[in-house]
């Protein structure tokens, strides 16, 4: 072989090849570890007409991201007992009654501030602090197995339709739960 005339090497064993398999490999991944993180219905209430799919009802059992969450009743127009913490004209009181499972083998963290109330308007509104009931949700940890029974108040438009947004991952929108009321 003459000396100005370089050797080709087969593909197979070019960087360029190895580098290219590799993003493939784990792009895939990344699909199949996303699509097992998303919300699915692991039991649902006799009321509800839709099975499987992400049409979420109150009573619907919900897993996601190692958690399982039932909206087991909302009470519109909850009163707090308190004279002075009304809600504000033309608003109400919406009450949640929850309930939290961790079903993975690891530390779980819940927070009211993960749970927001959308109207039909489109504005997501986070929890009415001053409104807590005596069970309120605050923040905590689960261990394995752990169940926080629990209730969030917000403060929404009278008589609006309404949709629970619940974020699974803190750090991402990506698997949140959205269940009708």
């Amino acid at each position: 072989m003459p000396k100005n005339q370089k050797s080709k090497k087969p593909f197979y064993k070019m960087p360029w090849f190895w580098i290219a398999i590799a993003i493939v490999v784990i792009g895939i991944g990344a699909v199949i570890a996303s699509k097992q993180n998303e919300p699915t219905k692991v039991g649902e209430s006799s009321s509800s007409s839709q099975s499987g799919g992400k049409d979420f009802k109150v009573g619907d059992e919900i897993a996601a991201e190692g958690m399982t969450y039932v909206i087991k009743s909302v009470e519109r127009n909850y009163s707090t007992g308190n004279s002075y913490i009304t809600p504000s004209d033309g608003k109400e009181y919406v009450k949640l009654n929850i309930s939290i499972t961790n079903s993975s083998n690891d530390k779980k963290s819940y927070n009211s501030l993960y749970w927001k109330v959308e109207d039909q308007n489109g504005d997501l509104s986070t929890y009415a602090m001053m409104a807590q009931a005596s069970d309120a949700l605050n923040s905590g940890e689960l261990t394995k197995g752990g169940k926080k029974d629990a209730s969030i108040v917000f403060e929404v438009p009278t008589g609006a339709s309404l949709k629970v947004h619940i974020q699974t991952n803190p750090l991402s929108d990506k698997n949140e739960i959205v269940v009708n009321i």
